[in-house]
């Protein structure tokens, strides 16, 4: 996704009112207390389903993984364009690669099932959740386990 929105797309990574800035975790209180200095995205885990038996009798084992991304626009036209590139940047190629931190090289990849976005609605907003979107992914991976199949 870094790569989509910045290199690709040529969004700047920056911290003023044209800039994107990604972030480990949801906003804090602080940060969202005053209007928006730069657009965000904060990435959050939703949910995996405890992964189910691929093959009876095979350590071969699925899982479903949810992932949420928040993005919060300066405005509505930014919050809704980088919800639209988040979530056409993750279904473009319907799998997302893995890869070592340390060393750069691919080590696997994920199936994407499904990419949805959707603005969050709040009857009485706060500032910054007026240009709020949620981009929703759900990802299924294949894998053995190492307690096998039984």
């Amino acid at each position: 996704m870094r790569n989509q929105l910045f290199t690709v797309r040529g969004y700047p990574n920056s911290q003023n009112r044209g800039g994107v800035v990604i972030l480990d975790a949801f906003p804090d209180d602080e940060r969202m207390s005053k209007p928006l200095d730069a657009n965000y995205i904060s990435i959050g885990y939703q949910s995996d389903d405890g992964g189910k038996l691929a093959e009876l009798g095979s350590p071969a084992r699925v899982r479903d993984f949810i992932f949420d991304f928040y993005v919060f626009g300066v405005s509505r036209v930014w919050g809704k364009n980088l919800a639209s590139v988040i979530r056409y940047s993750l279904e473009s190629d319907m799998a997302i690669n893995l890869y070592d931190p340390t060393s750069g090289e691919m080590l696997d990849y994920v199936d994407v099932e499904n990419v949805s976005a959707q603005q969050l609605l709040v009857n009485d907003p706060r500032p910054w959740q007026d240009n709020c979107w949620v981009c929703r992914l759900r990802v299924h991976d294949n894998y053995y386990s190492s307690a096998g199949g039984n």
